[in-house]
């Protein structure tokens, strides 16, 4: 990896457009190209998976913002916007286009990752530096990890990154890099909320560095400062944006109300500490050593530089204000671990450090720094964290593998998620034109509007907060009345009577409406029919008919809906 640790080296010419930033720019390109490569390599499962129960969700809201309808008011959800702008960009120049969605994930990634790498070289070796941004693509990349990609952790990494590469800085300018750093940070908690938490990384390491330059207490203050003001701007400009379309208040009780509700909302998925420790040693043994790297850090703290070991323990904390905020639902996924990625891999990388200084000093190459003495006191040690780490990193990769080897023999089933989510699209496609719309009532199958490249018939196009049940004692009048108002001026020609996720068989259909969204019960029965009351025949290759989901008709479309029926290709 590039080394910048020497801006002078060659007597290279100075300037905004030297020969040295000239170099510099095209060895960092290469960098971010290696990456990327390595990303979709790893990640080439996202290209031919089925769409996720949440990315499906991100992507319609991605791809309705880049057809011009506004969050919150036109697509609701109860995350912050950053993940829907996020799907929106590359669907504003390819609509609908998964491939497109795809490759953006993998090119913000590759950023993330080109960032992290310059964080690591500004505190370790080029060898300790490419471990560590080996583990950052792994993890990132990891099947049970991302799911089908397009997460709300792994999109946030990139301002984390930056957060991390200002904070970190081994600058004079304090002031100027705890504002940007606290931005940067601002930015990612518009993309999951839990951030919050690590301004008291910032805190901690504005405080250090203070110190650091001989500051007195008021000028420390006054930097902490300026990391509040720096991570509260993102929010509001967002405050100030949707204030300006006056849906401030939507906005708001979308992206914090409704995210408050879901704190701790179903504490009986786990029974107590004991289980969540087994739940947490399952992901570090499905996906590597990643969340076992501060105690590999830790155990060979000793070894390493002063310095090091310094920015090495301020990491520690890091991990921790990352960490604690993976099961503040109540339930526990294995992406949620993903926003930890900065801080375990940067200390998976302290870890390689010190396993080098141990063996450079045993070697006798740095005696100036580590005595052979000390050096050989960490040789056991050192080759307990390798040991460690590869009996992880093997597991974790057997596991990505198994799970990709998985992935491959459900997408050759003519029944399985990805062929349904295609006959799915293909069918809704065949039933409406492209102006009209449709509505999934349920969760399953929410990619339908991206497979079918329809837009949706309400603003509450999914499973919440209608229809889940952490929502169900927080449904208002206003809520159900603007459900019913979309209804009325959309008009969608479909609806999808779909499942509860998790739910028995017999709340499929207009019984899972009836127990959790009574109100919509008349509106239905006056408008609209059973598909299957038409009289056309059902394709035989709709398998997932009256399984997955059933359709309901708009009366006064019915006779057009039964005629595109029959027309579509009769079954193989």
């Amino acid at each position: 990896m590039p080394d910048d640790k020497n801006p002078q080296a060659g007597g290279l010419k100075q300037g905004l457009f030297g020969k040295k930033y000239l170099i510099s720019f095209l060895r960092w390109t290469a960098v971010a190209c290696v990456i990327g490569g390595a990303l979709a390599v790893l990640r080439a499962h996202t290209f031919h998976c089925a769409q996720g129960h949440d990315e499906a969700i991100f992507l319609y809201g991605g791809q309705a913002w880049a057809a011009g309808q506004v969050p919150y008011r036109d697509f609701w959800d109860h995350k912050p916007p950053h993940i829907f702008l996020f799907h929106a960009l590359p669907l504003w120049l390819f609509p609908f286009s998964r491939t497109a969605a795809v490759v953006n994930e993998i090119v913000w990634l590759a950023l993330a990752g080109t960032v992290f790498a310059a964080v690591c070289r500004r505190h370790l070796s080029v060898a300790a530096s490419a471990v560590a941004v080996a583990f950052f693509c792994l993890f990132v990349s990891h099947r049970v990890a991302v799911r089908s990609g397009g997460m709300t952790e792994e999109a946030s990494l990139l301002f984390v990154a930056l957060s991390y590469w200002m904070i970190l800085r081994p600058s004079p300018r304090l002031r100027r890099d705890v504002f940007w750093a606290g931005l940067f940070l601002g930015m990612a908690a518009e993309f999951r909320q839990t951030y919050g938490l690590s301004l008291l990384f910032l805190a901690a390491v504005t405080v250090w560095r203070a110190r650091e330059l001989g500051w007195k207490t008021k000028p420390a203050l006054g930097s902490l400062a300026l990391v509040s003001l720096g991570f509260v701007l993102p929010e509001a400009f967002w405050s100030a944006w949707f204030a300006a379309k006056r849906i401030w208040w939507d906005y708001f009780e979308a992206s914090y109300l409704f995210n408050l509700i879901y704190i701790g909302a179903e504490p009986e998925t786990h029974t107590g500490w004991l289980d969540g420790l087994r739940t947490h040693w399952r992901v570090l043994c499905d996906t590597g050593p990643m969340l076992a790297a501060p105690v590999l850090a830790a155990a060979l703290l000793p070894w390493l530089p002063r310095e090091k070991r310094w920015w090495c323990g301020l990491l520690l904390p890091a991990f921790v204000c990352e960490f604690a905020p993976v099961s503040l639902s109540g339930e526990y996924y294995h992406h949620y671990y993903v926003q930890t990625t900065i801080s375990t891999c940067l200390l998976m990388g302290f870890a390689a450090q010190a396993v080098g200084e141990i063996v450079a000093g045993v070697l006798g190459r740095r005696l100036s720094e580590m005595s052979r003495i000390k050096a050989a006191a960490g040789l056991l040690p050192a080759l307990a964290v390798l040991a460690a780490a590869a009996w992880l990193t093997v597991g974790g990769v057997r596991c990505h593998i198994a799970e990709n080897r998985k992935l491959e023999r459900r997408n050759a089933l003519p029944t399985g998620d990805r062929a349904l989510e295609q006959s799915l699209g293909q069918a809704l496609a065949g039933l409406t034109a492209p102006d009209e719309r449709i509505l999934l009532l349920g969760v399953q199958p929410n990619a339908c509007y991206f497979a079918a490249k329809r837009y949706a018939g309400a603003r509450y196009f999914h499973n919440a907060p209608l229809f889940k049940g952490k929502f169900q004692g927080h449904i208002s009048e206003r809520m159900k009345q603007a459900m019913l108002a979309d209804l009325q001026r959309h008009q969608p020609v479909l609806i999808l009577l779909g499942l509860l996720e998790g739910a028995d068989k017999e709340w499929l259909g207009m019984e899972l409406v009836r127990r959790r969204a009574p109100f919509l019960v008349p509106y239905l029965m006056d408008n609209y029919v059973p598909l299957e009351t038409l009289g056309g025949r059902i394709p035989r290759d709709w398998f997932w008919y009256e399984d997955t989901c059933a359709f309901l008709v708009r009366k006064d479309l019915a006779e057009t809906v039964r005629a595109r029926l029959d027309a579509l290709p009769a079954s193989p």
